[in-house]
């Protein structure tokens, strides 16, 4: 099945993927050989942890994104789940 319309724009846009490091990191080898991921760039944050619930961290994704779009933003953010109670 080929993407078409929306699902063809995002997956042609660059991406940043931000997420704890570790266990429950990114598994890059598992994503579909078709899914374009070579305009993904993987980041922790400045602690590099990906600890999505330091300040210091999402500040860092800003100034991450903020860079590779020339100060333009993004369009679309998408995210899962997060845990708010650290268990490691």
């Amino acid at each position: 099945m080929r993407a078409k319309g929306t699902t063809k724009t995002i997956l042609t846009q660059i991406g940043w993927g931000f997420t704890l490091k570790g266990e429950d990191d990114f598994k890059l080898e598992k994503f579909n050989a078709e899914s374009p991921h070579d305009n993904f760039e993987l980041t922790y944050g400045a602690d590099d942890t990906g600890d999505v619930t330091k300040n210091d961290n999402l500040k860092h994704l800003s100034e991450t994104i903020d860079k590779g779009t020339d100060g333009r933003g993004v369009a679309l953010l998408m995210a899962d789940g997060v845990s708010l109670f650290n268990t490691h």
